[in-house]
């Protein structure tokens, strides 16, 4: 067995020098083939930057550094804690635009040759081995980034992910793919499944909506990205594909956040992976791109020695489900009543059942597998025809038209006027603007039976601490011991843990002793908080953010209810209630064309033929041989196109397409909220992508929403585009 092992070592080595060749690319280290995530000389800062990311400071800070050689950290920043701070979010902007100007006047200052002698500077000088060239500090004033700390989400990260970590290992087992690939959405989510980006991404793996649409169902009722175990199942399909398309683990990693055609191109080009992160030069290519799979081997490294970097910690135990196969379209809160089961707690075993579900606005979709405690005896069969439904409930909405009023609305769709306005938040003065989308609730599904629903779902947050004036606090300890009562007792039906905000970190408890080697810039202190009581509290005991889309109002005068629609500048609507859909919906017109039924439609961002193909239940190319258009034609917001409505009538086509407009935006504005809106003016060399993800971190479809007439194909230098202000609803301790 001995020389067997040898052997089989030399021949490999042999193999790997005849198929790089001696004339290509440096070929990897040997030990890139038998370890397949292989720690490169060249990564080796960056690998150390996301360690102190991740385990050394909170998210109540960060580090200005160079993004182009992460050994350089020029300062640690203590950030507003929005617990004790009022808009602190504005003051951590503020705070961070000046901190990066302080270190480009420095640089641009020791490229001249002044402030050499300053201890600031010689420190900063030290960061370039002593004495740099007047070109690389300029060079390197160009390059200065803010980075959030992630200490206390890693260490909540890790926690959460003892419920799944096991079972995912073992779907990577199946797939004959390495396990450390399960670290990968400490990386992505820090394992929330509640997670979800501005653009789009969901779920721990962070799936866009292109991506897990090839693995996953993603509907109006189910978003199985949003499933810890499902989305890993299709990971690990995408992960597998990747692999085969590049055959080398850093790259797939890599492909994981760029794409795998991409980084195809960019092997044809360099080779391996140390060229392909030096030498790669692409617009999407950037820091996010260069850092993933050296953020993977940080994360992989403290995640599987966490008692280590978090002396103490311990992992939530592994869930065990059974699944059951729903034969039909059922009530959440019926079954949830049969079961009998905790609405929350089924809740929490099926994350990928959407908000629409169990606010009894959904069925739970008839297919769909349910997951349950592992020791509930229950199949199928079992379920009384009582509960089983036929079809699904229907979404249906109304385009605002002129001289439209809510009254008359919800008369002529034969609804209660208070649901209607409590469902579309249009306040007590029933005011409704021309173009707006409004929900028409479905018949019985009234804001009390909401109200029932949503008091069964209520998981209620301990409140943040030092966020009370002085005077309130002192109050509070004289009246704490006639007030306090004992905790209700824990859910006997194991369930998964409610993804919730970490606790903060101590930022001392687990930090090694600083050395001259390790010792990052002293953390700038901030003025004391002043004495006022946060607004923000109010919501302090909301769940979900998805749940905010249900509010509760006072009664509507008969006057405010017959107030006609107002009409104002298109790119008022959004800002004026973003969580009704703006957009054209329907179908402008029906014709028959050699006895088939022809719909007319305007494209509305977001949309592709694909999206068509899907709700229609035809391939793509019917769609284009309607239109005689090619393979490489796109079609772009609004085109007029015709669609077939042979299978899938006007009214079902209108529906689905509904639906999925109003699934991105119920997701997203369950995640974000706007505050305001601001004017950025284009420079020469901006394009809307790198203007959305590069400079605001904002999606297309929003900013379209805030600028309807500009043509984002012809943007030109001095142009201003509006853009909102989005705040995340679920910052982080």
């Amino acid at each position: 067995m001995l020389f067997s092992y040898f052997s089989y070592r030399s021949l490999l080595l042999i193999i790997i020098l005849l198929t790089t060749g001696l004339s290509g690319p440096a070929a990897p280290p040997v030990e890139a083939a038998i370890n397949p995530f292989p720690l490169y000389n060249d990564i080796k800062p960056n690998v150390k930057f996301w360690k102190i990311v991740y385990s050394r400071y909170s998210s109540r800070h960060g580090l200005i550094h160079d993004s182009k050689n992460l050994a350089r950290i020029y300062e640690v920043i203590d950030l507003y804690d929005p617990a004790r701070y009022l808009h602190s979010a504005r003051r951590d902007r503020r705070l961070i635009k000046e901190t990066k100007s302080k270190y480009r006047r420095l640089l641009l200052s020791l490229a001249q040759g002044r402030d050499t002698k300053s201890k600031i500077g010689h420190r900063i000088l030290n960061l370039f081995g002593g004495s740099p060239k007047p070109a690389e500090l300029r060079k390197a004033a160009n390059n200065i980034r803010f980075q959030l700390c992630l200490k206390n989400r890693f260490k909540q990260g890790i926690i959460d992910s003892g419920q799944y970590l096991q079972t995912i290992k073992q779907i990577f087992r199946r797939q004959h793919l390495p396990t450390d690939l399960a670290y990968l959405p400490h990386v992505e989510s820090s394992y929330n499944y509640k997670a979800y980006s501005k653009f789009g991404a969901a779920g721990i793996w962070q799936f866009i909506r292109a991506t897990g649409r090839r693995y996953l169902t993603i509907s109006y009722t189910v978003d199985e990205r949003r499933d810890p175990l499902k989305s890993s199942r299709a990971a690990a399909l995408f992960l597998k594909a990747n692999y085969q398309k590049l055959n080398n683990w850093p790259l797939a990693i890599t492909a994981y956040n760029h794409g795998a055609r991409g980084m195809q191109r960019a092997q044809n080009e360099y080779g391996g992976y140390v060229a392909i992160i030096n030498s790669y030069q692409n617009r999407r290519f950037g820091f996010a791109s260069r850092n993933f799979y050296p953020e993977f081997l940080a994360a992989r490294e403290i995640a599987k020695h966490y008692k280590k970097y978090f002396p103490g910690l311990t992992m939530r135990p592994l869930i065990k489900t059974k699944d059951v196969k729903l034969p039909a379209y059922i009530d959440s809160t019926e079954l949830a009543d049969f079961l009998p089961l905790p609405l929350r707690n089924l809740k929490l075993l099926n994350p990928a059942l959407r908000a629409p579900v169990w606010n009894g606005q959904k069925y739970i979709p008839a297919g769909y597998q349910l997951h349950l405690p592992k020791d509930m005896h229950l199949s199928a069969g079992q379920i009384p025809a009582s509960l089983c439904r036929k079809a699904q409930k229907r979404s249906r909405f109304y385009r605002v038209e002129r001289g439209d009023t809510a009254g008359r609305i919800a008369r002529r769709q034969g609804i209660r006027l208070q649901d209607l306005l409590d469902y579309n938040q249009l306040g007590r003065r029933a005011t409704i603007y021309v173009g707006q989308n409004l929900r028409i609730p479905a018949p019985g599904e009234h804001r009390s039976k909401v109200k029932q629903r949503f008091a069964a779902l209520k998981i209620i947050k301990p409140m943040a601490k030092n966020i009370i004036t002085v005077k309130q606090s002192a109050a509070k300890s004289k009246n704490s011991a006639a007030t306090n009562k004992p905790s209700p007792p824990a859910p006997t039906v194991p369930v998964p843990t409610p993804a919730s905000t970490p606790a903060p970190a101590s930022v001392a408890t687990t930090e090694p002793a600083p050395t001259t080697q390790n010792k990052p810039p002293a953390v700038r202190e901030l003025p004391p908080p002043t004495q006022q009581p946060l607004i923000a509290m109010l919501s302090s005991h909301v769940s979900d953010g998805e749940d905010n889309n249900i509010l509760l109002r006072s009664p509507i005068t008969t006057t405010a209810a017959e107030k006609p629609a107002l009409e104002v500048p298109p790119q008022s609507l959004v800002s004026i209630n973003p969580e009704v859909l703006t957009g054209n919906f329907e179908v402008e017109k029906v014709l028959t064309q050699n006895n088939h039924k022809i719909g007319i439609i305007q494209v509305e961002e977001s949309e592709t033929l694909g999206h068509y193909a899907d709700w229609l239940q035809v391939r793509t190319q019917v769609i284009r041989n309607l239109n005689h258009i090619s393979f490489r034609h796109r079609i772009n917001t609004h085109d007029h196109i015709k669609i077939p409505l042979d299978k899938i009538g006007k009214d079902r086509f209108e529906e689905l397409r509904y639906e999925f407009h109003k699934e991105i935006a119920e997701d997203f504005f369950a995640a974000y909220k706007i505050t305001g809106v601001q004017s950025y003016q284009i420079k020469k060399g901006d394009n809307i992508w790198t203007i959305c993800h590069a400079v605001l971190d904002l999606p297309l479809w929003l900013m379209k929403e805030y600028n309807p007439s500009t043509n984002f194909e012809n943007l030109r230098p001095g142009q201003r585009l509006n853009y909102p202000v989005v705040i995340n609803l679920t910052p982080a301790a």
